[in-house]
């Protein structure tokens, strides 16, 4: 497996750079950039051998590319799954807890990581396959691992404390999308579905839409990700919601180079951090 890299990134620069990687279920997507540079950033996704397990897989992606060894200025693990639940602050340390994540995964998870998604309030809880997780640990100098939603709703809850109307977030993966709604700083829904055709997309919308008491004509949908058919999805979200548009990135990811915006959501925001 040969990945390529940028000319400017190599064993002496490497220190100035931030190591963002992915974790699909069928591979992983990784960029590079300098927080400084606003043309550095670089993106690529790699899919692995499905005749092999993905920690095989990983494990060959690792030791046969030198660059993944270096040392970086920062390194974020992203954890894709649409599996987590968010405790609220004052539930975290008791006994209801375990009950929470027992009911939330259908089990105990084997291993879990904990997020901050505010201060003091939240926390988000998800699991991750022990085997990979130690393999990482190993691999990279104190690596950061986040859940692929906790960086969007750290970014939501702040863009929305000064909105007017009510907003309906959705992020499009390539079989599942996971869908936020607010009120301001106060979060009405959120909860991610497996979909196979525009079709599931539009009722897992309609129906998100009807729980968390959106109006069609005042509140606004914001939708990211790449499909097939996504023109196609917000034209026919038009006929039932007013406003439909893609979703608002930080301001900075208009100033980096185009490339950015190939990058899943949570990546493109540790960027412009």
């Amino acid at each position: 497996m040969a990945i390529r890299i940028p000319d400017t990134l190599t064993i002496n620069t490497s220190e100035r750079y931030i190591l963002s990687i992915r974790m699909n279920p069928d591979g992983f997507s990784f960029s590079v950039s300098i927080p400084s540079k606003s043309n550095s950033f670089f993106y690529q996704e790699i899919e692995f051998d499905h005749s092999k397990t993905y920690i095989e897989s990983l494990k060959e992606a690792f030791f046969s590319e030198e660059f993944l060894s270096w040392n970086y200025k920062k390194i974020y693990i992203f954890c894709f799954t649409p599996t987590y639940v968010c405790i609220p602050e004052n539930l975290f340390d008791t006994d209801k807890r375990g009950k929470i994540i027992e009911y939330a995964f259908l089990s105990t998870p084997s291993k879990s990581l904990v997020n901050v998604l505010i201060p003091d309030k939240e926390k988000l809880i998800f699991e991750i396959v022990p085997e990979i997780y130690e393999f990482l640990c190993r691999s990279f100098i104190h690596p950061e691992f986040l859940h692929h939603m906790t960086l969007p709703l750290r970014y939501w809850e702040k863009q929305n404390l000064l909105a007017l109307n009510k907003q309906m977030h959705v992020l499009i993966h390539k079989r599942t999308i996971d869908i936020a709604c607010y009120k301001q700083e106060k979060r009405l829904f959120l909860n991610s579905f497996q979909y196979q055709h525009v079709d599931d997309i539009l009722y897992y919308i309609a129906y998100s839409w009807k729980q968390s008491g959106l109006d069609q004509f005042k509140d606004r949908l914001f939708l990211f990700g790449e499909m097939k058919d996504k023109q196609t999805l917000m034209s026919r979200l038009r006929h039932y919601i007013h406003f439909v548009s893609d979703m608002e990135l930080p301001a900075d990811a208009y100033l980096r180079n185009a490339e950015l915006k190939q990058a899943s959501f949570e990546i493109i925001l540790s960027v412009c951090e």
